[in-house]
């Protein structure tokens, strides 16, 4: 890329020119919507936060559970995240076997009980990936088996977005975690 200084710097004015512009267009709507607030509002925080407003994220959050509910959710994030999605849907067969029957056994799930309900949950005629296999056999393997280095990894990550959430700073995750700590990966769908 070539340039030369007298380009760069009326290059520069445009930007400055049309950064003033957003704000005062900010600053109108702003007063429009919270009128008290807009006069108290400090102008320097305001002009901060219209600068730094490109970190900004709109993040909509689903209630618990109703992505296990939306059959086409899941069946799309089975395509764009196979490995991601296949755990999540051992784990809550896992969990809804033990909710159905609380006196069930967890070490007598089989795989095939895991299997039939991912089934139910993402519905008939929803291809499954190879995924499911390997995430369904860790499962049967050791359904509840709680690992100190796994809890001290989920604590780690539950904190981090506790803390984002309290502090307000940087992106919480939105959706669901997914976590493979034997093949050492993470994941969010939903």
């Amino acid at each position: 890329m070539k340039s030369d200084t007298e380009s760069y710097v009326r290059l520069q004015n445009l930007y400055r020119q049309w950064a003033e512009v957003e704000k005062n267009k900010f600053k109108e709507l702003f007063k429009a919507k919270h009128p008290q607030l807009a006069d108290s509002a400090n102008p320097e925080e305001v002009d901060t936060f219209v600068k730094n407003s490109h970190h900004l994220r709109v993040l909509r959050g689903k209630q618990w559970g109703a992505f296990d509910k939306d059959r086409e959710a899941i069946a799309n994030s089975l395509m764009m995240a196979p490995r991601e999605t296949a755990t999540h849907l051992g784990l809550s067969a896992l969990t809804n076997l033990l909710s159905s029957d609380p006196g069930t056994d967890a070490s007598k799930i089989t795989e095939d009980a895991l299997r039939s309900e991912v089934q139910s949950i993402v519905g008939e005629g929803v291809d499954l990936p190879e995924e499911l296999d390997a995430a369904i056999g860790e499962i049967a393997r050791a359904p509840t088996a709680d690992l100190p280095n796994m809890a001290a990894f989920l604590g780690g990550l539950v904190a981090q977005e506790a803390i984002k959430m309290i502090t307000e700073q940087y992106v919480p995750l939105n959706g669901y975690c997914v976590v493979d700590l034997v093949d050492s990966w993470t994941g969010v769908i939903g």
